[in-house]
């Protein structure tokens, strides 16, 4: 689920990338990589019926929900594909007008591999645009969780959802090898507040709350714990609304356009 933040972000920034191409390409090709369950892909096929969008996943299961998901809106130009961002062999080189990844770009295991391929399938002036986290609160609350279910502090985890929360961090990747320069990436920064659930009490919120968790947690029979470190730290991160609404505030993400010449 993509934030209203981020939601209106991207579709600008995808709008201003495509609007530059269109002297020259009056149905604009749009890549969604690692799209999840079907965004911002759904959303740019909706706000931009004369673009051409492709929705990829590595996970079939990701790429099945997605669809199932934009099932119910007649969208003929968005189409599904399992793709993995390290290896996006079935595109041509210069064939996108802009490449989208909302909350994705932390997690391929070898990263530079996967900006060469971004970097290869646009067109020159086309753009890739990116949002990542760089302060999430929940997070710290998962942490302090494991820590009381394993009775020691987790090791880091492989998948890291704030590995470019380094300032600069993601700017030196995708500079490396000559790919994008550095005058053509401009980077913003976003707060949010994120909904977890209509109640604090329900499982609902706590399975969110530790959602990456969430087989550990079953495993271990850890949700005893969970439900009690939840319940003694929750204001600490975040308030309950006059509607019993959980609300975790202050969180930052960053979004990148990268610009190939």
């Amino acid at each position: 689920k993509i934030t209203e933040a981020c939601r209106t972000a991207l579709l600008k920034s995808a709008a201003s990338s495509t609007e530059k191409s269109a002297a020259t390409s009056p149905r604009p090709h749009i890549l969604d990589i690692a799209c999840g369950p079907g965004e911002p892909a759904t959303m740019l096929a909706q706000a931009m019926p004369h673009a051409q969008v492709v929705a990829t996943d590595y996970d079939q299961n990701m790429v099945d929900m997605a669809e199932q998901n934009a099932a119910c809106i007649a969208m003929p130009n968005l189409t599904f594909q399992i793709a993995d961002m390290q290896d996006l062999n079935q595109f041509p080189s210069d064939s996108f007008d802009a490449v989208t990844c909302c909350y994705g770009i932390m997690f391929p295991e070898d990263k530079d591999k996967a900006f060469r391929e971004i970097y290869r399938v646009l067109k020159p002036n086309g753009s890739f645009i990116a949002t990542y986290w760089t302060r999430v609160l929940f997070k710290e609350l998962g942490r302090k969780v494991m820590e009381q279910v394993l009775g020691h502090s987790p090791p880091p985890r492989k998948a890291n959802p704030l590995f470019f929360a380094e300032p600069g961090m993601l700017e030196s990747m995708l500079t490396k090898e000559h790919l994008f320069d550095d005058d053509c990436i401009a980077v913003q920064e976003y707060s949010y507040d994120f909904t977890l659930s209509h109640h604090t009490d329900d499982d609902e919120t706590l399975r969110m709350c530790f959602f990456p968790m969430i087989e550990k947690l079953d495993e271990l029979q850890g949700w005893a714990i969970a439900r009690k470190v939840f319940d003694e730290h929750k204001l600490e991160y975040g308030d309950v609304d006059a509607n019993g609404i959980y609300v975790v505030r202050d969180n930052f993400f960053k979004m990148v356009v990268a610009t190939k010449r």
